[in-house]
This record gives structure tokens, sequence and C-alpha cells, in this order.
């Protein structure tokens, strides 16, 4: 991946975004993901300008970033946001490198820049990401699919409806295992670690 020039590989990005789609889906409070990057969304959101929260969601794991406003760095916008007084949820910054500042005010930091585990982000205030912490070669256990419909929020063309409902893997799957993240039930698993725990 190429952080310094932005240019994201698709596949590479949304295990990132998935592991805090899984963190922040359950949530009572009302979440801001500011990020440096942006991946496209699949539908078309209009202008919400409604003072109270709403409630939203997702479509796809693209739609957790609340923010991305280039080319103002996600860390200065989430400074902002917490000097400002934001107390509704948590305020998360996907940033281009270090940004302990956010941390200092109370905030959650992803920086590119670094490795580490993007699903520990409430456990650490900063984490690093490391897109080879995802990938391998994934399998769809039919068995324990329930056909919930999880895993195709990623939007990933190589998850096809199958058989009976449930998905399979193409021949275009790149591994980045963000459909096992997704599956709360366990039926998608990476084969070389069929003992791994997904979120």
């Amino acid at each position: 991946m190429d952080y310094k020039n932005n240019n994201f590989n698709y596949f590479d990005y949304i295990p990132l975004l998935t592991c805090i789609y899984n963190l922040i889906k359950l949530r009572d409070d009302v979440p801001i993901v500011v990020s440096d990057v942006y991946l496209p969304t699949a539908g078309e959101a209009g202008s919400d300008y409604q003072v109270l929260p709403t409630f939203h969601m997702d479509i796809d794991v693209a739609e957790v970033v609340d923010i991305y406003a280039r080319p103002l760095p996600a860390a200065s916008i989430a400074e902002g946001i917490l000097m400002g007084g934001y107390k509704a949820g948590p305020v998360i910054a996907i940033t281009l490198g270090p940004a302990p500042r956010i941390a200092e005010l109370g905030g959650y930091v992803v920086d590119l820049s670094s490795r580490g585990d993007p699903c520990e982000l409430f456990k650490r205030r900063a984490v690093g990401y490391s897109p080879e912490l995802f990938k391998g070669v994934y399998e769809v256990e039919p068995g324990l699919c329930d056909r919930c419909g999880d895993c195709y929020r990623t939007r990933c063309p190589a998850l096809k409806i199958g058989k009976g409902g449930v998905p399979e893997l193409g021949a275009d799957c790149v591994g980045c295992g963000a459909c096992a993240l997704l599956c709360s039930r366990g039926a998608i698993r990476r084969t070389d670690d069929v003992s791994r725990v997904y979120l």
C-alpha cells in the first residue's frame, strides 16, 4: 500500500473498516470516524442536516467513515471535534501518521504508517494497521452458515450467492479476510488457521 500518495487497493483497506464496523455496530452511542483515506460506498448518501443524532444502519463497511475532508488531515479534524467537547460517542481517527494528541484528548487513533491490529482499537487508544494480518485462503462451511448476509457488507466481488443461499468465494478472492471478520457464525474461516476466533 502506498499511504503517502493515498493510493489504496480496495481489498487492503476493507479489513480495517470491517474491524471498526465490528467494534461500533452494536454501540448505543454515536461514534465519529474521521479518515485520511477514502473508500467509495455502494449507495449515494445525501446530506443530513439533522441536529439530533439519527439511527443509521450501514449498507457496507465503507460507510463507517463519517468524515473524509482531504486535504485537511484527519488528525486535525478529530482534535477539533474532541476539543469542541464532543461527548456523544468515541472519536476515531484513521491517520497517515502518528497522532498522539488525539489519544491524550480521549479519542482513538489508527495510524496507517505503523503495524498493528485495528481490531484492538478500544483496548488500546492507538493502534496500527497491518493488512497481512488478514491475508490467507478462506473457505465457507455451509453447515455453519445461516444466510444472514453480514458477509455481503464488504461488497466484495469474489463473494457470490451459492446453492441454497450460502455464500461462495470465487476464484477472484484475494484473501483479505473481511468476510470472515464479519461472519459472527464462524462459517467463513481461514483454511490454514481454523482455530482462530474472529470478531
